[in-house]
């Protein structure tokens, strides 16, 4: 309790730096602290503005905030804190992909399907001037490369070479 007093007394502005999001196990804790001081502002990261997409409903970073929980070893919060289950894409994940836990392939999975709402989307607006940053289509599946560098993988179960940005419909359902 006087600690708290303190930290009031002695704290005039908080000046949070981001990224709040996917560098700890309960993100949605931490906001809660910080908005109960009375001065704050936020510079908000790179991951801190996928989630406020993810919360919108885009679904490029719907994937890639999923993505990052699961490089992060992070999926608690995502079922704690926002009550998302991850079984769909896990159920998905261990029937397409191989590896050697069941969170490797759920990163495959969500990964593949990210990769294809980023190509998508940028195809869809050549006015971002990202043309040369897709993904998919720059795989040689023939010989394993993308771009001339050799790929440590080909399980590319999911992509059709024909429309590498295509989601399948189990992954649409994902």
């Amino acid at each position: 309790e006087i600690a708290g007093v303190i930290r009031t007394l002695s704290i005039d502005h908080l000046h949070i730096v981001g990224d709040i999001f996917d560098r700890g196990p309960r993100p949605d804790i931490v906001m809660d602290a910080i908005i109960k001081n009375r001065s704050y502002d936020i510079q908000w990261g790179n991951h801190d503005v996928v989630w406020m997409g993810a919360m919108m409903g885009q679904d490029a970073c719907i994937a890639i905030a999923v993505a990052n929980s699961l490089k992060y070893k992070n999926t608690l919060f995502l079922e704690e804190g926002y009550g998302v289950s991850l079984r769909k894409l896990e159920s998905f994940a261990v029937s397409h992909y191989d590896g050697s836990d069941d969170l490797e392939k759920m990163y495959k999975a969500i990964s593949v399907i990210r990769f294809k709402l980023e190509d998508r989307l940028i195809k869809e607006n050549p006015e971002f001037l990202m043309a040369d940053r897709t993904k998919l289509d720059k795989i040689d599946f023939k010989n394993s490369t993308w771009c001339g560098y050799e790929l440590k993988t080909d399980d590319f179960s999911t992509i059709n070479p024909d429309c590498p940005d295509c989601l399948t419909d189990e992954e649409k359902s994902v």
